[in-house]
């Protein structure tokens, strides 16, 4: 899907490139950012744009790590702060296929009764459950403060095999819980560290207490008709998901060739 939707404009997208700081006034926006595509080095660039489409994660936001100048309008910052940012692991996990050992499993399960003594939370999915055909593939969500310390613990060590064997024994103690004690360990794991990833610090967008229902609304709502926030922390109806942040990039784009050029309607949420 994003191969497709990048292809017209693929010779246009830079990679490796860590925005720092966005200036933005009422005829031009400034945005400076780190060019990293030499390994070893890193140089300070700038470019120079009408609007800006803004689609970093609420995470991101919510760290400040990137800065606005002038600063964001306090209630956009405030929003930022009140809606909530998730903290989860996800998991994949790959057996073969004559090692499978949930032909009747539905397609989300999990343990009927909390982890005794364990802030500790495993929700599974079977991805094949809708086709029917075994593909030897389950996905785990995990949260709690265990898998979190041990994320943040072995990440500050760089060791990520010695990561992906824990939360691998993690999710397997669930399993033999759940399947009983004869299963076998997955041939393969890929674990997730989104949360201590600079680029995202967390998971998705939630609804916290605090949440009013036009939050969301108003924070895709252009800045001084130079600044459009969008992704799924912006999305009404579809946040937490891939569709909704690609839903509100579209309403971003829609809005900036509104401004710039004519009258034109899209209609998403």
């Amino acid at each position: 899907m994003i191969d497709r939707y990048a292809a017209p404009v693929m010779d246009k997208i830079q990679m490796q490139s860590v925005v720092s700081m966005i200036k933005y006034k009422k005829d031009i926006v400034k945005i400076f950012y780190e060019d990293r595509s030499d390994p070893g080095t890193a140089v300070q660039n700038m470019i120079k744009a009408k609007k800006v489409i803004v689609t970093l994660p609420l995470g991101v936001l919510k760290e400040r790590a990137v800065k606005f100048q002038p600063a964001l309008p306090e209630l956009i910052r405030s929003i930022i702060d009140t809606i909530g940012f998730s903290k989860y692991i996800k998991m994949n996990m790959f057996w073969n296929l004559d090692d499978i050992f949930w032909d009747e499993a539905p397609g989300t399960f999990g343990e009927s009764e909390t982890i005794e003594g364990k802030d500790l939370r495993l929700t599974w999915f079977n991805p094949s459950y809708m086709s029917g055909v075994q593909d030897g593939h389950l996905f785990v969500e995990i949260a709690g403060t265990i898998p979190l310390s041990l994320e943040e613990s072995y990440s500050q060590h760089r060791n990520d095999t010695k990561y992906e064997e824990e939360m691998c024994h993690l999710a397997m103690e669930s399993l033999r819980r759940i399947f009983g004690d004869d299963i076998s360990d997955p041939a393969k794991v890929v674990v997730s560290k989104w949360n201590i990833d600079p680029f995202a610090y967390g998971t998705y967008s939630v609804n916290y207490v605090g949440f009013e229902p036009d939050m969301r609304q108003k924070l895709r709502k252009p800045i001084a008709d130079k600044v459009f926030l969008s992704g799924e922390a912006t999305s009404t109806y579809h946040y937490a998901t891939a569709h909704g942040a690609m839903y509100t990039g579209m309403m971003a784009a829609t809005k900036v060739c509104n401004s710039l050029f004519q009258n034109l309607t899209f209609c998403g949420h």
